[in-house]
């Protein structure tokens, strides 16, 4: 057996020669192409890229993280655009889903709650999942994968309860006009 460090790609032949001088004809040769590790790559199933808010809200954070080796760390980073206070809240642990170093693929569910940012009406938050994968570099440090931001706009409760209202309505107006259909339909 032999063991190296593959730089590049590499091509070679396994020869054998017994104690007599008689060595295999026609070794095998062997092709063995490189492949550099790729980042993590992040899909955010929930919520949508764009959420509303009020300042005590929270969502279902739903991601799936995919590396070509492994995953080591997954968190969820959110930002205040106006300030850039941040929180960081880990993923990898504690969560409802299926999360292991080795694997390739995770997927993870956690409630995620806008409180501890302490946000007011009108602030805007940017919010990111994170992966790193689980091989360090040579320069010690590991790739980091990063979903498509969600933008997080906080409302006022007074806000929130209009637009409840104005929904509401909206649905009972539906339901009356299908009803009105029905009844015609059934004349």
């Amino acid at each position: 057996s032999a063991e190296w460090n593959v730089t590049g790609d590499l091509n070679f032949r396994i020869e054998l020669q017994d104690e007599f001088g008689f060595a295999n004809r026609g070794a095998l040769r062997v092709s063995i192409l490189a492949v550099a590790d790729a980042a993590p790559t992040i899909t955010v199933i929930e919520p949508p890229a764009n959420v509303e808010l009020t300042a005590g809200g929270s969502f279902d954070v739903v991601a799936r993280a995919e590396d070509d080796f492994g995953l080591a760390d997954l968190r969820l980073v959110t930002a205040r655009q106006a300030d850039g206070k941040s929180d960081v809240t880990p993923l990898s642990e504690g969560t409802a889903g299926d999360f292991e170093e080795d694997r390739v693929a995770a997927l993870v569910r956690r409630r995620w709650s806008v409180e501890s940012l302490s946000p007011s009406p009108g602030d805007v938050l940017i919010q990111t999942v994170e992966a790193a994968d689980n091989r360090p570099e040579e320069a010690g440090g590991r790739q980091i994968g990063r979903s498509a931001p969600i933008r997080i706009r906080i409302i006022s409760d007074v806000e929130f309860e209009t637009r409840l209202r104005d929904d509401l309505a909206m649905l009972e107006d539906r339901i009356r006009r299908a009803a009105l259909d029905e009844a015609d339909l059934l004349d």
